[in-house]
């Protein structure tokens, strides 16, 4: 009994250690580029790793990006078309889903059941 609970416990330090390695590992990337956005462009190529720039941060880049990429229109853009594909997905999942209840078609049972068990083996 003492041997199988200190099994899974090491098991689940193991999993614990793994899962935090995996965050800082995909984490690095965003780390970087939050860290290259207050240098200046020369100091981003020369030294991509050094944390600071040898002038301060350059908070420019900033106001920069702002102007120049049209930040408020892109952002709008990205607004809109997020909020008809969420209105199209609950229009059409509403759909498909008074079709799965109200009919009694095979090719709905057998979609229905593709359905469930994609989203249970999700949930392990």
């Amino acid at each position: 009994m003492d041997r199988e609970m200190t099994k899974t416990k090491t098991v689940t330090i193991l999993k614990t250690v793994f899962v935090y390695f995996l965050l800082v590992l995909y984490m690095v990337p965003f780390a970087l580029v939050l860290i290259n956005s207050l240098k200046s462009k020369v100091n981003i190529v020369r030294y991509p790793l050094e944390l600071i720039d040898p002038n301060g941060p350059q908070w420019g880049n900033y106001v920069t990006a702002w102007v120049d990429m049209e930040f408020p229109k892109a952002f709008m853009n990205s607004f809109i078309i997020t909020g008809f594909s969420i209105l199209l997905l609950i229009v059409f999942s509403a759909m498909a889903a008074y079709l799965f209840v109200r009919t009694d078609w095979k090719i709905c049972k057998v979609s229905f059941s593709v359905m469930v068990a994609s989203m249970l083996s999700r949930s392990r």
